[in-house]
């Protein structure tokens, strides 16, 4: 099969080109994971909890304190279906993900037809993270810290060429507590980073890619107890940036922007919690394709009220 083919389709997908000079891999990995981080424009490593944890740092997964549920689905950019079912424990959790797309028109270098294209891409992760409270060894610091790995077995299918791989992350969190700026105070001030891929790639029966190596840095705080902001830079020079407020305690409004070439994009994302039942939706804009919808269903077993639901439910159903 030709290369031209294979960049044909990652362009289409939007997850980047195969570079000048090195083979660089797409996986469903580099597709930005979860919902409520896409409505905030992607900016999720110093703030991710539950399954979306594991996600985008590990080791946040320290911080739980109790089991978590999430599934997600996504029309990507309207030529891919995305999937994703994870369960999340305290500093533990595994998920799967899966990017697949429908028959696409391919061409070689020439612009000649080569015929159908069907494109999928498959990840098992497994997730670990662990704080001081857990190494009592190590020294005790002024901050709270975590750290995390997360391990990755990759599958990639294209056309009739199919191959798989591993690939290693390792991520940290600083958590400040609150810190004062002025009259302002800044609650749950967090600094996060994930570095993606420090080892991977995968093999194909002829050939072997190397997966895109990149680090992102995030920062994370809460003001006037209703309002999240979230910020995120790539090594790779992508930037986002979203906010998060909550009117009420059971709802969220999400807006965020993702900074890449060419342009801006535009995030949008509403969250709902009754009783430890989660149902998040967003919606990421696109330059030049149909921008994504995402829907995700979660449950937060410490937050369990199933007295309490039903009696929600039953005020606000006719």
């Amino acid at each position: 099969m030709k290369r031209a083919s294979a960049v044909l389709l990652v362009v289409l997908l939007g997850a980047g080109l195969c570079g000048l000079g090195r083979d660089l891999a797409l996986s469903v990995t580099e597709v930005d994971p979860g919902v409520r981080g896409v409505g905030l424009g992607g900016a999720g490593v110093a703030h991710s909890d539950g399954v979306e944890a594991l996600y985008y740092n590990a080791s946040r997964l320290a911080g739980l304190g109790a089991a978590s549920l999430q599934s997600f689905y996504a029309s990507h950019l309207g030529a891919a279906d995305y999937f994703a079912l994870g369960v999340a424990f305290p500093s533990f959790g595994v998920g799967y993900l899966s990017l697949s797309s429908g028959d696409v028109a391919g061409y070689d270098a020439s612009g000649d037809p080569t015929g159908e294209l069907r494109y999928r891409s498959t990840a098992f992760i497994v997730g670990f993270g662990a704080s001081p409270q857990t190494l009592t060894f190590l020294p005790r610091l002024p901050f709270d810290w975590a750290i995390g790995v997360r391990g990755k077995i990759l599958s990639t299918t294209l056309a009739a060429e199919s191959g798989s791989g591993v690939a290693f992350d390792l991520a940290a969190s600083l958590m400040f507590g609150s810190l004062s700026v002025g009259p302002v105070t800044l609650a749950d001030f967090t600094v996060g980073v994930n570095a993606t891929n420090l080892i991977g790639s995968i093999a194909y029966d002829n050939r072997s890619e190397t997966l895109i190596t990149d680090a992102r840095l995030g920062i994370s705080t809460v003001i006037i107890d209703q309002v999240l902001f979230a910020f995120d830079f790539e090594l790779s020079g992508r930037i986002h940036l979203g906010v998060e407020y909550r009117p009420v305690p059971t709802l969220a409004v999400r807006v965020g922007v993702l900074q890449q070439r060419p342009g801006f994009l535009l995030s949008l994302g509403l969250g709902l919690d009754l009783e430890g039942f989660g149902l998040d939706y967003a919606y990421m804009s696109s330059v030049a394709l149909t921008g994504s919808h995402r829907v995700a269903l979660s449950v937060d077993f410490a937050s369990i009220n199933l007295g309490a639901l039903t009696n929600a439910l039953r005020r606000i159903l006719p």
